[in-house]
């Protein structure tokens, strides 16, 4: 691979999912940010915000319009984040790895949560003995991403469920 320092997860687990998928590989390429700063610097509902988004979904598409369609399938940009899922080829991996926009590149991988832990945490153990939440969808916005709730915030929120339907 070119430039494996910008892999998150070793080089082994590439090699593993690119052989498990037919030569494809999901991940999520996390790009530089398009924006001086620290994102919760950056009021919702101001220019900047709007300016932070633009810049986002300009700099995304920068760098698939270099990608060949056929060694590529996107599966979600990211609003918010600089950055995007795909399921990409080795060679466009290459590709991606030598943009210098490219901040680094992930297996785009299912995380089990580690309920053992996490009800206990934040003290649901009686609610969770009695009810098993069979049939009903929750997400989890962590308001330090933002600063503040608004509308910004209500859009986060849909996008993310959308997401996870």
């Amino acid at each position: 691979f070119n430039a494996p320092e910008k892999l998150v997860d070793c080089k082994d687990d590439f090699i593993s999912q690119l052989e498990q998928g037919d030569g494809q590989v999901r991940v999520i390429i996390t790009m530089t940010p398009p924006y001086d700063g620290q994102i919760e610097e950056i009021l919702p509902d101001s220019a900047e915000w709007d300016d932070m988004v633009e810049g986002i979904a300009i700099q995304q598409e920068e760098i698939i319009s270099i990608i060949p369609q056929e060694e590529f399938d996107l599966h979600h940009q990211f609003q918010f984040q600089p950055g995007f899922a795909a399921e990409v080829t080795v060679d466009t991996l290459n590709l991606l790895l030598d943009d210098p926009a490219v901040e680094h590149i992930e297996i785009d991988k299912i995380q089990y949560p580690l309920l053992a832990q996490g009800i206990p945490l934040i003290n649901a153990s009686t609610v969770r003995s009695s009810y098993g939440g069979n049939g009903v969808s929750i997400a989890v916005c962590d308001t330090e991403s933002v600063g503040s709730w608004t509308s910004e915030m209500d859009r986060m929120i849909l996008q993310c469920c959308q997401r996870c339907l």
